[in-house]
């Protein structure tokens, strides 16, 4: 701003530093978009992505393919062996997500035990592919206590027109398809 300055003519000038507030917000945002405990995307971020990839598959007819995959009997093992080492089993999990999926792909805790894998780019046999890989990826896992055991059963479903609810709800009817027939399996169509 102009301003004298014992008569000659000056200008003020102030500086703020925001950087402590920038890294406030992006702490927020992260956590906006982020499960707290496992550092995977939340249910929020996920829904989102989901309709973008959606809406970028009708636009330019690429493949698009959703895993659903839920921890089998989680319940016994927080009863079993605490919630502590429930969290670890959640906490592992997710990691075994990412480093099944490719970059491109999108892994998050949908809600509670429940994971969803956004898989752009991906007809159903390659989905089924990634989502078995998982699934035996998750069985081998070691765990703090050796007589834990740990499986997944999940459901698969390629994008054919649906919105996100419905896209998430056949693979959600799949899922519960794996859990009836004895859990530790993906159901896919076939």
């Amino acid at each position: 701003m102009p301003l004298r300055f014992s008569g000659t003519a000056s200008r003020l000038i102030t500086l703020a530093d925001v950087s402590e507030l920038k890294a406030i917000q992006d702490d927020l945002r992260r956590a906006s978009l982020t499960d707290g405990l496992t550092g995977a995307y939340n249910r929020r971020y996920l829904l989102q992505k989901l309709g973008a990839e959606i809406e970028r598959a009708k636009r330019y007819g690429n493949d698009l393919s959703v895993i659903l995959l839920d921890l089998d009997s989680f319940k016994a093992i927080n009863d079993t062996f605490g919630h502590r080492i429930g969290d670890e089993v959640l906490i592992k999990v997710a990691a075994t997500l990412r480093r099944c999926t490719r970059d491109v792909d999108v892994s998050g805790r949908y809600g509670g035990e429940e994971f969803l894998v956004i898989l752009p780019h991906t007809a159903i046999a390659p989905a089924v592919e990634v989502a078995e890989r998982i699934r035996a990826a998750v069985k081998r896992l070691a765990w703090t206590q050796p007589s834990l055991r740990v499986t997944v059963s999940g459901g698969v479903c390629e994008y054919a027109g649906m919105d996100v609810d419905g896209l998430i709800e056949i693979a959600d009817q799949r899922l519960y398809q794996a859990k009836e027939q004895g859990r530790n399996r993906i159901v896919a169509p076939p």
